[in-house]
């Protein structure tokens, strides 16, 4: 399990999470590379 953050990707997960909250800091924290 690897935790990294990253700034604005096209991953699933980040792109979710950052269209669900609509927040910067929250597209950083829940951007995961898998």
């Amino acid at each position: 399990m690897g935790k990294q953050i990253k700034t604005f990707s096209p991953s699933p997960t980040c792109g979710l999470f950052c269209y669900a909250y609509i927040t910067i800091v929250c597209c950083f924290f829940s951007c995961t590379d898998q």
